[in-house]
Order: C-alpha cells, then structure tokens, then sequence
C-alpha cells in the first residue's frame, strides 16, 4: 500500500513538473524582430509587379517571339546580343538596372522577420520567392527618366492547423503561397552601374 502511494505521488509530481515546463515554455515572451530597412507594404510591392509588366513583360515576350520565329535572330551570339541591346539602349538614352544586392545581414534580418510575421499569420514559412518589378517614371529637372528595373522577395508558407500552446504537433495544410500582409524585401542595391553583368567585380 505505501508503495502504490509513493507510486501515485510520482506520477503526479512528474504530470505537475511537464505541466509547468509546458507552461514556461509557453509564456517565454520572445524578442519582438522589427521590420528591417528595405521591406516595403504589400501595396507599394504590386505597384512594382504592375509596373513591371506594363513597361517590359509583353515586350520581353514580344521580342523573344519574334526571336524563335527569325532564323537569322535565333543565330545570335549572347555577345552579340548584349552588344546589339547595349548599343539600342545607348542610343535611346536608357540602360536598365541588371541585378540587386543585399547584404548578409539585411537578408538574415528580413528572414527573421519573415518567421516571426509568418508565426503570427498561422502560417509555416518554407521559402522565399523572387519577383521582377520595375519603378515608377520619374521627372529630374524637366526631364523623364525611366524607371529601373528591380526585384523584391516575398515570404512564403503553408497554412498552419493547431492550438497555440498545444502538445501536439502543428500540422501544415494547402499548398506553399505568398504570405499575405508581410512587408515583402525592395530597396537592394542596384549594379554598379546598373547595366553591369554578372559577375561584378
């Protein structure tokens, strides 16, 4: 008989201590991430796709359609290529933006916010997508200048199923998709000069 008490008072000691090491860990109040430099509002980040394809996708398509319909053009070098592009653009005045730049840490600090945001939006982070854009026109001393080409990335997850605080394992549901309402990362640094190809030196 003591011996089936001490046995019961074991169970329930050992429940009680998981329970509070549950708890604890629970209620631990974690580091809040700021929003890092660079993320920009979801509005301003469609206002580059918008822009994107309505001042180089159909175009981009448009030429490389006439390209695999003209033999001749099809023959092209990639040197050749950037040769006959650069000189088109010279002479219209315009040489797009090629690549952007972040550094090390301006990545590793928007990663960290993309987990925390993504945590708060019930969603299981899994990636990070790339998108093309372009800014808008702008007018310096009376003139217009063409906006660059740029690209930002957005978060991306799967929904999450499960109680907050559970035991149990949360469990993604739906497939992977842009995390809605996260400040998706712009503002990289361009080329030097914007036209340079890979790779920069």
């Amino acid at each position: 008989m003591k011996s089936s008490i001490i046995k019961k008072v074991k169970i329930y000691g050992s429940l009680f201590l998981l329970s509070l090491l549950l708890i604890s860990c629970d209620n631990k109040t974690q580091e809040k991430v700021e929003r890092p430099d660079g993320a920009i509002s979801p509005k301003k980040a469609a206002q580059l796709d918008q822009n994107y394809t309505n001042t180089r996708y159909e175009l981009i398509n448009k030429y490389l359609g006439q390209r695999a319909r003209d033999p001749k053009k099809g023959k092209y070098t990639q040197m050749e290529m950037d040769s006959l592009m650069q000189a088109d653009s010279e002479k219209r005045g315009f040489m797009d933006n090629r690549s952007s730049w972040w550094s090390i840490d301006e990545i590793e600090a928007y990663i960290a916010y993309a987990k925390q945001e993504a945590k708060k939006n019930n969603y299981l982070l899994d990636g990070l997508r790339i998108y093309q854009g372009a800014y808008n026109d702008t007018v310096i001393n009376g003139k217009k200048q063409i906006g660059l080409a740029t690209v930002f990335i957005v978060p991306t997850g799967k929904k999450a199923v499960g109680q907050k605080g559970s035991i149990f394992p949360t469990i993604a549901v739906k497939e992977s998709s842009d995390i809605s309402g996260v400040y998706p990362l712009n503002e990289g640094h361009r080329g030097d000069p914007p036209h340079s190809s890979y790779p920069q030196n």
